[in-house]
């Protein structure tokens, strides 16, 4: 208890600033084994990079539905962290929420503070465990560019409730595949064809169209372990509370 005090502490007397010359975006939590055997919750700054994924967890019902009917589940959507051409960070998203109960069904670049603020769900985010390189940066966000405004693949969201959807052992043999230059994207499809253009996914290993975003929060069909690590609950507030060994995860 006394060291996520500590650490609530210390991050409360951060400035809004930089941190290590990089802006903070609010702050992560995890769950942590202490030496006493109980569970804690440790607090620290995010500090976004290039390349951090995205998942995002609305809790409405018609989603989680989606999900389950189609083998898979929560959350229910994703994106990419990248930088913009002026050095601010943003999420690369296909239909991201508009903020009126609605979605935007295009390719957006969202400025990720004004992002995670406004969303009304759960926000979970894996960090890169080594940084891009410049050069993958670059063409990180030159892909983000190049999708800009594209349309949101409706039909080929309705053909995942179909037996002509890629997911599925002998389904991905037969349809499997990433592909870098879709004219209209799912979601989880323009994360994965995004790490495909920057090295990070091996399409023979990773097809885009057979992925959903449960695949990228959990290592169970797809293990994502090597690149990023474990996924965090972003918080807008430094807030954690510890009761008997239980984490609670209130916002």
């Amino acid at each position: 208890m006394l060291s996520v005090l500590c650490a609530v502490a210390w991050t409360a007397m951060l400035p809004s600033g930089l941190v290590n010359d990089v802006p903070a975006l609010a702050f992560l939590t995890s769950t942590k084994l202490a030496p006493d055997g109980r569970i804690v919750q440790q607090v620290e700054p995010y500090l976004p990079q290039a390349g951090d994924l995205i998942l995002f967890h609305e809790h409405i019902n018609i989603w989680d539905i989606f999900f389950r009917v189609v083998g898979s589940g929560p959350p229910d959507h994703s994106g990419v962290m990248f930088v913009l051409p002026d050095g601010r960070m943003a999420v690369l998203e296909a239909a991201p929420e508009n903020g009126t109960g609605g979605y935007i069904l295009r390719v957006c670049l969202m400025e990720a503070q004004s992002r995670f603020t406004s969303c009304k769900g759960t926000i979970l985010i894996r960090r890169l465990r080594n940084p891009l390189t410049p050069a993958q940066s670059a063409r990180l966000t030159d892909f983000a560019l190049a999708q800009q405004g594209k349309h949101y693949a409706v039909g080929r969201l309705l053909r995942q409730f179909t037996p002509f959807r890629a997911r599925g052992p002998k389904r991905i043999e037969l349809w499997g595949k990433t592909d870098l230059n879709r004219r209209t994207w799912i979601c989880s499809e323009l994360v994965v064809a995004a790490y495909t253009c920057i090295g990070l996914m091996n399409p023979a290993q990773f097809p885009a169209n057979a992925m959903y975003p449960l695949d990228l929060l959990e290592d169970t069909n797809y293990d994502l372990r090597a690149t990023w690590y474990p996924a965090e609950i972003w918080r807008a507030r430094a807030v954690p509370t510890v009761v008997y060994g239980e984490v609670s995860t209130k916002r």
